[in-house]
């Protein structure tokens, strides 16, 4: 986090946002001198001191702000040659004020460095944990059981699916740029979708939803079995996973959410996934992209952190897909909310 005004530690010097080393300063701070005052400065019991070349410097922990001048503390004709023009008069209130202002977001900054690397410890200890999980299950699962049993365990593998791929969500969410990352690969848009929608399935009967996931042929708008292929880096593969969990939050119970994989000989064009909204959507539909954007008019229970749809934004337009949000009405006049994406050619 950058400081507001300059400090000397650990025998280097940082200049500030507000205040700022004269060019005299910089010629001359790392010299014998000043280095000596510095070393003695921090074992003394003072907590302010004039440098020896007449700046003045405040102490605070390991910290020595310092190159200020001072209207009330320094003797402004010693020091007038030494200045130039960038260079600022400042009471001992202001500097007090600035250190505060500096020492608080040092004590902020280190908090949030410790609080993130808990997270990451806690994120992969869940990862751990989900792996061993997984293959225990996996291994009950061979084993003879009654089919009620058997789905039990199944549903439950796919759990484990859902708290790894939040891990990852977590990672795109606190680092944007990890999305930026990666090779180009071939991907198979069906299989992922299928993938997730196994996933949320066990989530959705909570709220008597259902995913309806079909591969159509772009040529007869009919059911196929040809591979949808198109090229990614690995950001995609936490794609759908956003976009259907955002979809399950927002809908209103007992109804479908409906993701329709289009693609021409083989290769994805484009893929909708539609829902109905537990509420009703009044807004312009691309402030969903808005980072931290919720609707006032949103109802559902959800905790959604309005988040989803600004880091799917962000996925496909490194990924060279074009994502739009529509509004649309299904026969009887209800209100639908899609989500496009279009494979840009």
């Amino acid at each position: 986090m950058k400081n507001l005004v300059n400090f000397y530690e650990n025998g280097e010097f940082f200049e500030g946002i507000i205040t700022h080393y004269c060019d005299f300063c910089k010629n001359n701070i790392k010299n014998e001198k000043c280095l000596k005052f510095y070393s003695e400065f921090l074992t003394s019991t003072k907590d302010e001191s004039i440098c020896p070349y007449g700046f003045a410097c405040k102490k605070s922990s390991k910290r020595i702000y310092n190159g200020f001048v001072l209207k009330d503390k320094c003797n402004l004709k010693k020091l007038k040659p030494k200045i130039d023009k960038s260079i600022s008069n400042y009471s001992s209130d202001d500097i007090f004020n600035l250190i505060n202002i500096d020492e608080e977001l040092d004590v902020i900054s280190l908090e949030n460095d410790l609080r993130e690397k808990c997270i990451n410890d806690f994120l992969h200890d869940i990862n751990k944990s989900n792996k061993i999980i997984e293959e225990n299950i996996r291994q009950i699962s061979k084993g003879n059981l009654v089919k009620k049993d058997s789905n039990r365990l199944l549903s439950a593998i796919q759990l484990t699916g859902f708290f790894k791929r939040r891990v990852e969500l977590y990672k795109y969410v606190s680092n944007p740029f990890l999305v930026q990352t990666g090779k180009l690969r071939e991907k198979e848009a069906f299989k992922l979708f299928d993938m997730y929608r196994k996933i949320f399935e066990e989530i959705g009967k909570e709220s008597n939803i259902r995913i309806v996931l079909k591969n159509i042929d772009i040529n007869t708008m009919e059911d196929s079995n040809n591979s949808t292929k198109f090229e990614a880096n690995d950001s995609i593969d936490v794609l759908p996973f956003i976009i259907i969990d955002n979809a399950l939050k927002y809908s209103k119970s007992a109804s479908e959410i409906y993701i329709n994989v289009y693609q021409n000989n083989g290769l994805l064009t484009k893929v909708e996934i539609i829902n109905s909204p537990s509420y009703i959507i009044t807004e312009d539909v691309e402030n969903f992209f808005l980072r931290g954007y919720r609707s006032e008019n949103n109802t559902s229970k959800s905790s959604g952190s309005g988040l989803g749809l600004s880091i799917v934004k962000q996925i496909c337009e490194y990924n060279q897909i074009e994502v739009k949000l529509e509004l649309d009405f299904d026969k009887e006049g209800k209100q639908l909310f899609k989500v496009i994406l279009q494979i840009m050619n």
